[in-house]
C-alpha cells in the first residue's frame, strides 16, 4: 500500500527506518516488481502532498543512523527538493511543456501502442501495466521506461511525461518534468540516459533480459539551452489577522505550516479545478490527503472545516465567489495557504484576485536558492542544510 495520509506515512517511515542505512545503499537500485518495493521508502506519495514533510523524514532518519550510513537515502530526499528549487527558478520550462501537452500530439508510429503498453518489449509493457494498476514505479524503472520511450521508440518525451503525471500517485511537476528532460539529454546538455539490456537484467534479478530490443547508443535530442536561473518568486503577501486557511494537494499539513495567525476556518479546494484526465486512484489520493489535512487542522486549531468536494462545497465554476462568501461568513479578512510551487495548482491560482498570503516553509527557503546549477554543487550543501535543520 502506498502511504497517503499522515498516519500511513508515519507507519511506513517507522517500518523503513531500520533499512534506511546500508540496506538501502545496497538494494535501492533493484526493481523487484510490483508489490516487492519494501527496500525503498515509498514515502513519495505522502511527501508529494506533504502529509509528511522532508525535514521530519530527514530528522527521523538521522535519529536512527549516522549521516555517513544514511547518506544515500538522505540524498534521495534532497533530490526532490533540488528539482523543485531548480524548476522554481526556471518556470518557463514548465509552461513550455504544458503548451505542448495542450496542443496535443500528431499521430505518430508507435505512440498509441506505447500509451496502451502494447509495444512488444516485455519489460516496457510490464512497467506500463504496473504504472496503471498500482500508480507507482521504482525509480530505476522510471528511468528505463523513459529511455525506451524516447530513444528506442522515438516518441516525444512530453507525451511520456504526461502519461506518468496522469498515473503516478507521487507525480511531481518538478521531479517528473525535469527527470524526463534529463533522460532526453535536455537537462544536462548533451548527456542522455540510455537504458541497457545488461543493466536491466542485473537490477531486475533477471526478470527481464531485453537483449537486442533496445537502442543503447543514444544521443541527446535537440532543444534550446536551459534558461538562466531567475530569482525565486516571493510568496504573495496579504495583511490581516483573521485568515481563512485553504488546502491544496501541494501541501496538506497545516499543523506544521508556520502560520502568522490562527485561522478562522479551513477549506480544501475541489479537485475539478485542474483540467486533465488523471487516474481515479490519483484523484482519490488527493482527496484523502486533503480530508486528512482538514481533520488534523480541525483538531489542532479547534476550528470549523469545509470540504470543497462535499455537497454544498465549492463550485468548480464559481469557486472564487464561494470562497468570498465563506470568508464573509467566518469574518476572515484574507486567505492563507502554503506556497504553491511551479505546477498545475500554481497555474490555477496565479490569476486569482482573492487576498491571498502564501507561507513558504523554512525548509524550502533554506534549500531552493542553492538549486541554481547541477545537483552536485547542491549536494555539497547538504551538511550545511542539516546543520541548519
Amino acid at each position: 500500500m502506498l502511504p497517503i495520509i499522515r498516519d500511513e506515512a508515519l507507519s511506513r517511515l517507522e517500518a523503513f527506518l531500520p533499512h534506511a542505512g546500508g540496506d538501502y545503499a545496497k538494494r535501492r537500485n533493484y526493481d523487484y516488481g510490483a508489490g516487492a518495493h519494501d527496500h525503498v521508502s515509498r514515502l513519495s506519495p505522502a511527501l508529494r502532498r506533504r502529509t509528511i514533510t522532508e525535514d521530519e523524514v530527514i530528522k527521523k532518519t538521522l535519529g536512527a543512523h549516522s549521516f555517513a550510513r544514511a547518506e544515500k537515502f538522505i540524498q534521495e530526499v534532497f533530490w526532490r527538493t533540488y528539482w523543485k528549487g531548480w524548476l522554481e527558478m526556471r518556470p518557463s520550462l514548465w509552461a513550455d511543456y504544458q503548451a505542448v501537452i495542450k496542443a496535443g500530439f500528431a499521430p505518430t508510429k508507435g505512440l498509441e501502442e506505447a500509451l496502451e503498453g502494447r509495444t512488444g518489449i516485455a519489460c516496457f509493457d510490464a512497467w506500463h501495466k504496473e504504472l496503471c494498476e498500482t500508480n507507482y514505479l521504482h525509480n530505476h524503472a522510471r528511468m528505463w521506461f523513459a529511455s525506451i520511450w524516447i530513444h528506442t521508440l522515438g516518441l516525444p518525451w512530453q507525451a511520456g511525461a504526461d502519461l506518468f503525471m496522469r498515473h503516478l500517485a507521487d507525480g511531481c511537476p518538478a521531479s517528473n518534468t525535469l527527470g524526463w528532460r534529463w533522460v532526453a539529454g535536455l537537462q544536462t546538455r548533451g548527456k542522455a540516459y540510455g537504458a541497457r539490456a545488461d543493466n536491466i537484467a542485473q537490477f531486475t534479478n533477471g526478470r527481464f533480459e531485453p537483449y537486442g530490443e533496445l537502442q543503447e547508443d543514444v544521443a541527446a535530442i535537440d532543444g534550446p539551452e536551459n534558461p538562466p536561473a531567475m530569482a525565486l518568486r516571493a510568496p504573495r503577501a496579504a495583511t490581516g489577522d483573521k485568515p481563512l486557511l485553504v488546502l491544496t494537494p501541494e501541501d496538506c499539513d497545516a499543523v506544521s505550516l508556520p502560520l502568522h495567525a490562527k485561522p478562522v476556518g479551513v477549506v480544501s479546494l475541489p479537485r475539478g479545478l485542474l483540467v486533465g484526465n488523471r487516474a481515479k486512484a490519483v484523484l482519490a489520493a488527493d482527496e484523502a490527503a486533503m480530508a486528512d489535512g482538514l481533520a488534523r487542522a480541525q483538531a489542532h486549531f479547534g476550528i470549523e472545516t469545509y470540504n470543497g468536494l462535499s455537497v454544498g462545497g465549492l463550485s468548480v465554476n464559481d469557486w472564487q465567489a464561494d470562497l468570498r462568501a465563506l470568508m464573509a461568513s467566518r469574518g476572515a479578512d484574507h486567505i492563507v495557504m502554503a506556497f504553491q510551487p511551479t505546477g498545475a495548482w500554481h497555474d490555477c491560482l496565479k490569476d486569482c484576485d482573492l487576498p491571498i498570503a502564501e507561507i513558504l516553509r523554512p525548509y524550502d527557503a533554506l534549500c531552493w536558492p542553492h538549486a541554481k546549477k547541477g545537483f552536485f554543487p547542491f549536494k555539497e550543501k547538504i551538511p550545511q542544510f542539516l546543520s541548519a535543520l
